[in-house]
């Protein structure tokens, strides 16, 4: 597996490989784009019967999830290259502003000036940090979807979270896959809040727009969500997330409340990219300005 992992990084660190990679997948994301506007061009939705409360305590617990995330990368960076944890969440919560940058230039370049790093440890950490919602989060939701439990579905959603985080963990540290480096999933308990603070407010989104079936549809948007993170390219997956989930949720729910998560959902993401990444660029400008 570690040889895997060696050739993966020498075909990205390929400028022009990567460059490719790039373009394919913001071209992706221009076609989901006109294909899932063609597809909803009819339909009129209204938004004046959301409240703004469940907005803003959906919005709170995605950026909870987001320091999460950005303190695990900041516990990846300091454990193996010794650089300080919160010079490393700022510049972290930097790149968020760098996520609709097309051709998903922004988020390592932005994080690269933190300093001169060694190429393949920060390729590592943002492979894992790619990667990992995929891994862990597309088995969790297809156990839950195709299985009918009794239990609350956040108890079983953290279950298999935390078997998955620590399977990853046993698995880096058996194949030694990082050269005896820590990996990104050394942070369990961290990454565990923060999947799960990111489910909580997806499904305050579903459950305000469908209160039946709303961890049904959470769970689909989890999936799309965590699948269209494969397309290296797309800012901030627009459209490919979003056709992903008409997909897979036309035979459930129609277009009008499909139409309506992808929207809220959006702006909560959007708004959290935003409160992170000018948190960080303050914090940035700050620290270069000394």
């Amino acid at each position: 597996m570690k040889k895997l992992f060696n050739t993966i990084f020498e075909i990205f660190d390929n400028k022009m490989n990567f460059s490719y990679l790039k373009r394919l997948g913001l071209v992706i994301s221009l076609i989901s784009i006109i294909f899932i506007t063609t597809e909803f061009e009819d339909i009129n939705f209204d938004l004046s019967n959301l409240n703004i409360e469940f907005l803003i305590l959906s919005t709170f617990f995605m950026l909870l999830s987001y320091i999460m995330f950005g303190i695990a990368w900041a516990n990846y960076l300091n454990k193996n290259i010794n650089l300080e944890k919160k010079e490393s969440f700022n510049f972290w919560a930097y790149s968020n502003l760098g996520k609709y940058v097309p051709g998903f230039v922004g988020i390592p370049l932005l994080r690269i000036t933190q300093k001169e790093v060694k190429s393949k440890i920060m390729f590592f950490g943002l492979v894992e940090e790619q990667l990992i919602p995929v891994i862990i989060l597309v088995p969790t939701s297809l156990i839950l979807l195709n299985t009918n439990f009794s239990t609350n579905y956040f108890i079983l959603f953290s279950f298999f979270i935390v078997i998955l985080i620590k399977l990853m963990k046993s698995m880096f540290e058996k194949f030694n896959i990082l050269n005896g480096k820590n990996s990104y999933v050394t942070s369990i308990s961290i990454l565990f809040f923060g999947f799960l603070s990111q489910y909580i407010s997806i499904f305050l989104i579903c459950n305000e727009i469908v209160s039946q079936n709303a961890h049904k549809l959470a769970l689909l948007y989890t999936l799309s969500s965590s699948i269209a993170l494969i397309v290296i390219g797309s800012p901030s997956g627009i459209g490919v997330r979003e056709l992903i989930l008409l997909q897979i949720s036309k035979p459930i729910f129609n277009n009008e409340i499909l139409l309506l998560v992808m929207f809220v959902a959006r702006i909560v993401y959007l708004l959290s990219d935003s409160l992170t990444g000018i948190y960080g660029l303050i914090k940035v400008s700050i620290k270069k300005s000394n």
